[in-house]
Formats: C-alpha cells, sequence, structure tokens
C-alpha cells in the first residue's frame, strides 16, 4: 500500500471522492458485533474500534458514535495528515496491519475498508488474533464501480458506454492485488478462520452524479495513478519537462478518452461535464466474522 496514495493532489482528491460504506453497511457490522459482544444498556458504548488502512477517515468517523475510542492506522504519512478530525474520540496514526501498535486482546471491532488486499494477510490476521477480545469482531468491506446506467429522462446506448468503462479499467494498470477486490474478497473469506463468518455480496447503492464527479472518482484509482505518471515520465523523457504542457498529458489521459467516449454516447459533447448526469451503481461486499481463531496460511500474499 505504501507509495501509492502518497502525492499532495491525490491525498486531496482521495479525501473528496472516496466513497464511504452506507449507513445500512454500518448498522450490520455494528448488529453483528453487538450479537457477539453485547452491550449493559442502550445508551452504553464499546471501548475501542480500529480502522486498517483508514485513507483521511472515510469509513472511520463513521463509527465514532458508537466507540469510546476509534484509532485509524495507515502506512502514508500524507493520509494521515489530511485525515478528517470530526470527532475528539477519534485519532489518527502512522502504522500497518501487519504490526499495531495496540495492547493485546483490546480491540472490540477492527475494520478494514478496500484496503485488506494491500496487506500481507497472514501478519495481518495473525495481528486480528493477538489485538481482538475474545468476543470481538473483524469487519472487512470493498467495493466495485459496476455499471452506468441512463437517468430517467436520458435515453443512449448503455451497453456502449459500459463497454467504455470497462476499457478504461483495462487500460489501468491495477496491481495483482486487486484481484482480490474483484473477487468480492471471496478468497479473503475462505482464509478467515473463524466460528462464525457472514460474506455479504448482494449490495448496490446507487449514485446520482454528473461525470466530473466520477472523473473525479476514478482517478483516485491506483492503478490510473500508475498510468498517469508514467505517461507523464515518458512526456518528460521525450520532450523535458519544460516542455511538457498539460494538454500534452490531457492529450493521453486514458480518463479523457472515457470522458469524451461517454459524452459522445450521451449527444452531451457540448455540455460540461458537470452537467451531464448519469447514475452508477456501486458493489458492496463485506466481511463479518468473529475473532480469528489462529494466524492463517495464505497463498495470495
Amino acid at each position: 500500500m505504501s507509495g501509492l496514495f502518497e502525492s499532495k493532489s491525490h491525498t486531496e482528491m482521495y479525501s473528496k471522492c472516496r466513497p464511504k460504506p452506507t449507513a445500512e453497511i454500518v448498522q450490520k457490522v455494528m448488529d453483528f458485533l453487538n450479537k457477539h459482544s453485547p452491550l449493559e444498556t442502550s445508551e452504553s458504548k464499546h471501548q475501542c474500534m480500529v480502522d486498517v488502512g483508514c485513507g483521511n477517515g472515510q469509513a472511520t468517523e463513521l463509527f465514532a458514535p458508537y466507540f469510546t475510542e476509534v484509532n485509524g492506522f495507515y502506512v502514508s504519512p500524507n493520509q494521515i495528515e489530511h485525515a478528517s478530525r470530526k470527532f475528539s474520540n477519534v485519532k489518527y496514526q502512522v502504522a500497518n496491519g501487519e504490526s499495531m501498535p495496540l495492547k493485546d486482546k483490546s480491540v472490540d471491532l477492527l475494520i478494514s475498508c478496500q484496503a485488506v488486499h494491500w496487506l500481507d494477510l497472514n501478519l495481518f490476521f495473525a495481528e486480528c488474533n493477538r489485538v481482538l477480545k475474545p468476543n470481538g469482531c473483524l469487519a472487512l468491506i470493498g467495493y466495485i464501480e459496476e455499471k452506468i446506467n441512463p437517468v430517467q429522462s436520458m435515453q443512449f446506448d448503455t451497453n456502449a458506454v459500459q463497454k467504455y468503462l470497462m476499457d478504461f479499467v483495462a487500460s489501468c494498470k491495477m496491481h495483482p492485488l486487486t484481484s482480490l477486490v474483484d473477487k468480492h474478497y471471496c478468497s479473503v473469506y475462505e482464509l478467515i478462520k473463524s466460528k462464525n463468518k457472514i460474506h455479504h455480496d448482494d449490495m448496490q447503492e446507487i449514485c446520482n452524479w454528473d461525470l466530473e464527479s466520477f472523473r473525479n472518482i476514478l482517478s483516485t484509482w491506483s492503478g490510473y495513478q500508475t498510468v498517469i505518471k508514467e505517461t507523464t515520465d515518458a512526456l518528460i523523457a521525450k520532450h523535458g519537462s519544460k516542455n511538457v504542457t498539460a494538454d500534452m498529458i490531457k492529450k493521453q489521459d486514458i480518463i479523457e478518452t472515457f470522458i469524451n467516449q461517454t459524452k459522445q454516447a450521451l449527444n452531451a459533447v457540448d455540455k460540461p461535464d458537470d452537467q451531464v448526469k448519469i447514475k452508477v451503481i456501486r458493489e458492496w461486499f463485506f466481511i463479518l466474522s468473529d475473532k480469528p481463531s489462529s494466524p492463517i496460511k495464505s497463498e495470495t500474499t
């Protein structure tokens, strides 16, 4: 995970655009925890929650009202510096999921949102076993932007636009570990040794956006960031840094290709991107488990 989400511009866009788990997902996580570790009263709070791979705190702070202490860990100092600090009981620090600065059996809930695939699963699950309380729980959350649909009043070739999105995805240079996300963490689920575990794989979120918003979200993808860096480096190597302009980069930008193709399919070439309305269907999936019984042998790391 180190090095992929660390530039200042990427951090700022990441903070604005990265998705947050839905209220339904948060509730299902808390229901699972409360079942395994019941509270004394409806007004009580659990003691400690940890978010591994917290980024800017998109998921972290959704759980703040339920815990006395909330910790967000991330390996990038720049991400931690820009993390949201709306709640006084939430603190962030530079740390990784394979070696957490936590006492044994001190954590009620450990979550990781769109991040566990970057970790060494052997070490991570060993740490989960160490830091979780006997009745503690684990929640591993992920998502994929699956489909683009027309808004109610717009007619266009959905298959064509979906193909343009798939072409963009194929052009991104995704790390091999992101294949775990593509498979909805199914292989991660199989690795977890626990008495009780659930794999939710059928939750959709409908997002009513414009093309500008969708562009910004796509720009936070690690695979896109790799491509645009390689494109820029190649242009600099060929023309020299002083001669490379934003327009030169834009002409080879795979996001620009996707946006232009989509606007043509929508008959919206003359409209600004923020006035072109689309509906994006996001697929959420997540794993809920009680404390893993032992460290795991993994073939995926």
